[in-house]
């Protein structure tokens, strides 16, 4: 998804540069935010005579037609294809078209069929006469309908009339924080004042950092000592900070969940973190039923806040663990733990039919940048999207509450963790 969208962009930026081009804007399922695109699609609004320009500007050549729409193809590693249209006022029609997916076009088309009319990417009809369509609302309003976000144009997601409700997203300003981060301290390449001041500049009220934990000494893992000093370091960071305001730092773990399920540090280190996200990042083939038993404990532990990217797959790399996830989700909200949707657009895990599954639950997820480095907290704007095509809103995400309701809500699990109540060990040996 990153990688098309890097594209499409790019594109986009040189187009827009053209005379002539009125309109271009990204299109298909780059738009529609789906974790892996086949097809890098734009949708323009380009005079007839500024063709040429374009073609040359682009290095592009004309392609085959789409539904009677001509296209340009450019070249490169990943190819994009923008569909053409001549006028503006029939662009909103194109675009809608263009961005799919094809069962929520044939949706809306149905819908302007049942009323006497007729929908294709070259305009909106009805009553035999052209309706002025400049953008895709205009065609939703015609029809009587909301505009469909386009995370949520998929097979089975019904249009919404005018005279109901329709649901509220997730958007990137309902974000107050993100809590799964990394520092030079760990893997990161990004100091804990960098991390600070991208967090502070991204207008987040909380960050956390989160550090590898001590099994995880390939990539830095903190033993309880370091990890009592970073816990020293924030603290003292935030008295500093704190006459100035500014994003607040929240002392975290990411703490590798072993084999039995159990955690790689003794509950007196879990106590003095303001939060702890428990991950896999080993022994993935333990099978159906091993893994499902690894993922059970950790949702039960008391100490766990959110589980982190939870089937630990990478998108065209490594495929998810094998692990009942119904019952895995069933315990999650048995224990009242959080679910991350890791944002890394490597990652996207959990994946929008496990969110949709975790929202049924009344689950709260945790939207995760993961970041490695401060440029990296860009990453929650992949998380957004992949949270907007699960349906969420912001009463399903666990960092789109403030600092004081999170601080609260961190409380009442602390206050649940009762001493002596779980399995986890201080040793960095156990995997």
């Amino acid at each position: 998804l990153d990688q098309a969208r890097d594209a499409v962009d790019a594109v986009l930026e040189r187009l827009r540069a053209v005379p002539g081009v009125h309109r271009a804007e990204r299109a298909g399922e780059a738009r529609r935010g789906t974790e892996v695109v086949a097809d890098v699609l734009a949708a323009a609004v380009v005079d007839v005579d500024a063709v040429p320009a374009v073609l040359a500007a682009l290095d592009a050549a004309p392609g085959p037609e789409r539904d009677g729409v001509p296209t340009l193809v450019t070249s490169g590693d990943t190819p994009v294809t923008i569909g053409l249209g001549h006028y503006a006022d029939t662009f909103g029609a194109l675009w809608l078209w263009l961005t799919g997916a094809p069962e929520h076009v044939q949706a809306v088309a149905a819908r302007a069929n049942e009323r006497g009319g007729t929908l294709g990417p070259l305009g909106l009809h009805l009553a035999e006469r052209r309706v002025a369509c400049p953008d895709e609302d205009d065609v939703y309003a015609a029809l009587d309908l909301h505009p469909t976000p386009p995370e949520r144009r998929e097979a089975g997601v019904p249009l919404v009339p005018r005279g109901e409700a329709a649901p509220r997203l997730l958007r990137r300003e309902d974000l107050r924080g993100a809590l799964h981060n990394h520092t030079t301290s760990s893997d990161g390449i990004s100091s804990l004042e960098e991390m600070c001041a991208a967090a502070n500049a991204a207008g987040l009220e909380y960050l956390g950092i989160s550090e590898h934990s001590q099994t995880a000494a390939y990539a830095g893992g903190l033993d309880a000592g370091a990890l009592r000093a970073q816990i020293a370091t924030i603290a003292a960071l935030n008295a500093t900070r704190a006459a100035a305001g500014g994003t607040t730092v929240l002392s975290g773990i990411e703490s590798d969940i072993l084999k039995e399920g159990d955690l790689d540090y003794p509950d007196d280190v879990l106590a003095g973190l303001d939060v702890v996200i428990a991950s896999v990042h080993n022994r993935y083939g333990l099978g159906r039923d091993g893994m499902t038993a690894r993922m059970l404990a950790a949702a039960a532990n008391p100490w766990v806040d959110v589980i982190g990217h939870p089937t630990g797959r990478l998108i065209l790399g490594r495929p998810a663990s094998e692990f009942d996830v119904e019952a895995w989700l069933d315990a999650c909200a048995a224990s009242g733990c959080a679910v991350e949707l890791n944002a890394n657009p490597q990652r996207l895990d959990l994946c929008e039919r496990h969110l949709a599954m975790a929202k049924e639950r009344g689950l709260l997820v945790s939207i995760s940048a993961d970041a490695h480095s401060a440029q990296a907290l860009a990453h929650l704007d992949y998380g957004v999207v992949i949270a907007r095509r699960a349906g969420l809103g912001p009463a399903d995400v666990l960092n789109a509450k403030p600092l004081a309701e999170l601080r609260a809500w961190l409380a009442e699990r602390r206050a649940r963790a009762a001493p002596g109540g779980s399995r986890n060990t201080p040793s960095p040996t156990r995997s």
